[in-house]
């Protein structure tokens, strides 16, 4: 037979892998941040120019369930969602890099949803956007690219 497999057998894989993907940077702390769940991205032109609107669930709670040995389901993390960032055609873990739109929240719940709305930038008709979230305890959650 062949010395490969079909591209199907990984896309059952696939699912299991992405949230991996996102916290391997720092295995130990971006699981218990928040993470973004569900994503809807809208552009607009106004008369200065075109815009992102970003809408997400964040969710410290309600997240991507892990079952542990005994079949248990548990959630890590349970803080409050306090701040959302989007940063645009940069990732967050460069140093130089900056967040295109932010939110605090204040009053949010454990989960939330949030909007955030930013002007897209000159010259590019394809952005990358990096979304993460910081919980009342200061953890950051994983990346989301999008």
């Amino acid at each position: 037979m062949y010395p490969y497999s079909y591209c199907s057998h990984f896309v059952i894989l696939s699912h299991i892998f992405q949230y991996a993907a996102k916290v391997a940077k720092q295995p130990y702390i971006t699981p218990r941040g928040p993470d973004i769940l569900c994503t809807t991205i809208t552009s607009k032109t106004k008369s200065d120019g075109k815009y992102i609107k970003v809408s997400m669930g964040v969710s410290d709670n309600s997240r991507t369930m892990h079952a542990d040995d005994g079949g248990d389901l548990f959630s890590t993390g349970r803080q409050y969602v306090r701040l959302v960032e989007v940063f645009v055609n940069c990732h967050p873990f460069v140093a130089s890099c900056s967040p295109a739109a932010r939110k605090t929240m204040p009053n949010a719940g454990r989960s939330t949803m949030a909007t955030l709305e930013f002007k897209s930038p000159a010259g590019r008709t394809n952005n990358v956007m990096y979304i993460r979230a910081i919980d009342s305890g200061q953890f950051t959650g994983p990346v989301t690219a999008r």
